[in-house]
């Protein structure tokens, strides 16, 4: 099957149904408002508001992960977890979502230990999984905006429950606050413990946040990152690393960018991939996050293709894995290239689609 580039812009329909590979997307920010209200109605948690038409409209990071935070303690039971996370990998599922590297923030759960938390997430993954064939892999979230010590605990804490779609430790919320040296103690454990590091930085205009997320927590991997642009030297580190950079398009739009950074970080031959951060709470999905960028970058399908695959190369996942989903990515991106099936309609001697519907041939990408 040929998976050559074609010369003409991928459509918003290719990219909405495209096969797709995730690695930045926060379960938390994965529960769609009129759930967050029902949730937090039943277990008598306060929202910032009621409304669920208007509770993820915020101005600024500030009032997001006031709201994020709020949801998260909506989630109070192991069975709010599993609804909620089943819920949202079936959803993407449906646009194209082969394989997934989730976050979740045990601590913002305070009414949960963390087997608890762990046993409702781990539900939800394993009957979606049943349901869609979808791979989903966890990163145990540390929230910058705890003391090191919660992140110690909750490290150590993964590592007694261990369990096998844990993956990674990864680093969140305001990295204006929680600077990374200060968790530096609980990554160094998690490297011992086996647990691959990820973390937000360069977010918010900090080139230095990406530097110390690298040096101080051997992060493998970063969230966002936008910031790296600023800093000619750490550029060019992070290009002769190979590091990845696991960028959020509608994000880096609500921080007042225009899409430009990621495109900057794309010339410059960074490893760099798109994902949908948290979907409903932007606005966005796991098929309208790449449809949007996709098109905002003028990306053919060769290219939106070689996109996924730089997610497929990054996946905290073993070589096997690794090829066997790149294979699983080429293979449905060739199926939405490929021309319809013609054949002889019996009788009429003229000739017609025997797959209509099917999929757009080459000139409809």
């Amino acid at each position: 099957m040929s998976t050559a580039p074609i010369a003409a812009p991928a459509s918003a329909d290719l990219l909405r149904r495209a096969p797709k590979v995730e690695l930045h997307c926060h379960l938390e920010g994965s529960v769609p408002a009129e759930v967050a209200v029902r949730l937090a109605r039943r277990h008598g948690v306060a929202l910032p508001t009621a409304d669920a038409g208007e509770l993820y409209r915020y101005e600024d990071l500030e009032g997001f992960l006031a709201v994020y935070t709020a949801v998260s303690r909506a989630l109070a039971t192991p069975a709010d977890l599993a609804e909620v996370t089943h819920a949202c990998l079936v959803a993407s599922a449906a646009e194209g979502l082969r394989y997934r590297e989730m976050s979740f923030n045990p601590t913002n759960h305070p009414s949960m230990t963390y087997r608890q938390v762990l046993d409702g997430v781990l539900d939800g993954v394993r009957s979606a999984r049943a349901e869609t064939g979808v791979d989903c892999r966890l990163v145990v979230a540390v929230n910058r905006e705890q003391p090191p010590s919660v992140a110690l605990d909750l490290v150590r804490a993964a590592l007694e429950h261990r369990a096998e779609e844990v993956v990674a430790v990864g680093l969140d919320h305001d990295e204006l606050v929680g600077p990374p040296a200060a968790f530096a103690e609980a990554f160094a454990l998690a490297a011992r413990g086996g647990l691959h590091r990820t973390a937000h930085a360069g977010e918010r205009g900090d080139a230095a946040e990406v530097a110390a997320a690298l040096d101080a927590l051997g992060a493998q991997r970063i969230d966002h990152g936008y910031a790296v642009l600023a800093d000619p030297g750490l550029l060019a580190r992070c290009r002769t690393d190979g590091v990845h950079f696991a960028t959020c398009w509608s994000t880096q739009l609500f921080h007042g960018g225009d899409g430009s950074a990621i495109a900057g970080m794309l010339e410059a031959g960074l490893a760099v991939s798109v994902n949908p951060d948290d979907p409903p709470m932007f606005g966005t999905s796991t098929g309208e996050e790449l449809a949007r960028a996709g098109t905002a970058l003028g990306w053919t399908p060769g290219q939106a293709q070689q996109g996924v695959l730089a997610a497929v190369a990054a996946a905290f996942c073993d070589e096997g894995d690794r090829a066997a989903l790149a294979a699983e990515v080429r293979r449905g991106f060739a199926e939405l290239l490929a021309p319809p099936a013609v054949g002889w309609t019996a009788g009429s001697g003229t000739c017609a689609s025997a797959g209509s519907g099917a999929g757009p041939g080459p000139g409809t990408g």
